[in-house]
């Protein structure tokens, strides 16, 4: 945790993110899957996945007018762990989502694009192949 996003957390805070994230994991996963391989789920349009899928981005909308993230003034958990899936969500039909209804979600999901972290995490490596030397990314790297 070297952001320190975890260990700062009240006890409040605690139970907030952990809802949050189940909200996340157990509701808007499965409507992001919907929304994202609709042709795989005909069932409903693309759109009807979508409308289901935006009423969490409604709830991330509301936390996100109080404050620059999701719970407060800082990044914590809660930013880092729904982060790459209202990317997935927004880049199925990015036109949309970059008119829609929710600009704080936006403002949020653009910050967390250009963050150092981010960045770091998405580092493109070649496949390796049997003789390339071994990459190491970290500083304590194993003797």
């Amino acid at each position: 945790d070297p952001t320190d996003c975890y260990q700062t957390l009240s006890e409040e805070e605690l139970q907030l993110t952990r809802s949050l994230l189940e909200t996340n994991d157990f509701e808007f996963k499965s409507h992001l899957d919907n929304y994202k391989y609709a042709v795989r789920y005909p069932e409903f349009s693309e759109e009807t996945y979508r409308k289901r899928g935006e009423i969490f981005l409604q709830q991330l909308e509301g936390l996100l007018s109080r404050s620059p993230y999701l719970f407060g003034q800082k990044i914590t958990l809660a930013d880092i762990a729904v982060f790459p899936f209202i990317r997935q969500f927004a880049n199925v039909n990015i036109h949309w989502f970059n008119t829609s209804p929710y600009p704080q979600v936006r403002r949020w999901l653009n910050e967390q694009l250009k963050s150092q972290l981010f960045i770091d995490i998405m580092l493109k490596f070649s496949p390796w192949e049997e003789g390339d030397p071994v990459t190491f990314l970290f500083s304590d790297k194993p003797q």
